[in-house]
């Protein structure tokens, strides 16, 4: 590990534990806000400076102060305005379960410290129509539906009110939660939550999701190491038992031993310095051309032969599904007939207004090889994320 990320990861740890700790030789604060700005973790950056004594008259720790008091004042007119989104679904009879940054800025010792980007809450797909008017009338603008989230967005908040807790095209992990709501607990009116082991498999999930899909970030894997600090006595016979069942057991063990690496002194092995590379290298949640690498990993999986996998991956860019297309045109909720039709409005626009869309999505199909895919597929198995089985790369049609 470089003593950039070395540095990052103590003022992290200081940041959260509130210990004046000692900044490896040689780190350039300076040099590493690049890194903490892509990875969102200037406020605790800028608290674990403060706790390190980094002089304040350095022009980054200037920088860093400003993004923290920024977060700040976002950060308190989100939680203001989340309140404000769950009373009204109290008064309104809809069921809720918050998800995620929801639950895990009051975790921190600031709630300034874990900003979220948006807000996660799961609501019963069958209230849509209570949902609907409760938000407009807070002031929210309906956003582009995807696959498990209806989005909304004021000037506030950006919020994700999830129909299901994981998107039905990660099927092996929708297999295990469905849309959620049976492990739902009960907690008072319309509240709802999840027992603190099954909202730690869920954070491990949406991790290794998130992971395996084209990259995730530092601050999703301190969120991890928040949870376990905080909830010290879970059950962990269960929380393995059910990630066998996931197939993340592996991935689990070996998150567990990196986070034991980065924030608590304990020996590493390879398999953490893989793992902190990647999580490092990702930013926040990975980048363009990874992204489709894990989609091509995906249609291949279920290929006969790597050309028929292209072709298939062509196909769906060509025809999308209407479930993809409605995102965009959401008149194929109700009139799902007309989905031909779109498909000749996609082409059109694509070929008069987004040529430069359809030169990288070449520039993304002819960068997809045998090779690449082979090499995604390994180290995904070193890190304990897919069965141990080499990519078929014999193929000579590649």
């Amino acid at each position: 590990m470089n003593i950039t990320y070395q540095g990052i990861l103590v003022l992290l740890r200081s940041a959260i534990t509130g210990e004046k700790l000692a900044l490896p030789e040689g780190f350039d604060l300076a040099a590493a806000y690049g890194d903490i700005r892509r990875h969102q973790l200037v406020p605790l950056a800028y608290e674990g400076a403060v706790n390190c004594a980094v002089p304040m008259n350095l022009p980054v720790m200037a920088k860093l102060q400003d993004g923290y008091c920024q977060c700040l004042m976002r950060m308190t007119g989100q939680i203001q305005m989340v309140d404000r989104v769950l009373s009204a679904f109290e008064k309104a009879g809809i069921d809720y379960l918050p998800l995620k940054g929801c639950n895990l800025y009051s975790l921190y010792p600031k709630p300034e410290l874990r900003i979220m980007a948006d807000a996660d809450v799961l609501i019963r797909e069958e209230q849509r129509e209570k949902i609907d008017p409760v938000m407009k009338a807070l002031g929210f603008q309906e956003s582009e539906e995807s696959d498990h989230e209806l989005n909304w967005k004021s000037d506030a908040l950006y919020m994700e009110l999830h129909k299901r807790v994981v998107p039905t095209y990660d099927e092996d992990y929708y297999a295990y939660f469905g849309d959620g709501w049976d492990k739902a607990r009960h907690s008072t009116g319309c509240r709802y939550r999840l027992s603190p082991e099954d909202d730690y498999i869920y954070l491990l999930t949406h991790f290794a999701k998130h992971y395996r899909n084209g990259g995730v970030g530092v601050r999703q894997a301190l969120d991890l190491w928040v949870y376990r600090r905080a909830n010290g006595q879970m059950d962990m016979e269960y929380i393995e038992n059910e990630l066998k069942t996931l197939h993340l057991d592996r991935f689990h063990a070996n998150m567990v031993c990196l986070l034991g690496y980065w924030f608590q002194d304990e020996e590493g092995n390879e398999t953490s310095e893989f793992l902190g590379e990647f999580i490092f290298k990702s930013g926040v949640w990975g980048d363009v051309q990874s992204h489709y690498l894990a989609q091509e990993a995906k249609v291949q999986k279920n290929s006969s032969s790597f050309a028929m996998g292209k072709l298939r991956s062509i196909l769906r860019v060509i025809f999308p599904s209407r479930e993809y297309a409605q995102v965009t045109y959401p008149v194929l909720r109700k009139w799902p007939i007309l989905l031909p039709c779109v498909w000749v409005v996609i082409w059109v626009r694509t070929l008069l207004f987004r040529r430069d869309a359809l030169k990288r999505r070449k520039q993304q199909f002819t960068s997809v090889t045998g090779d690449t895919l082979d090499a995604y597929r390994r180290s995904m198995a070193f890190v304990g994320m897919e069965p141990e089985e080499p990519f078929n790369n014999n193929d000579p049609a590649q």
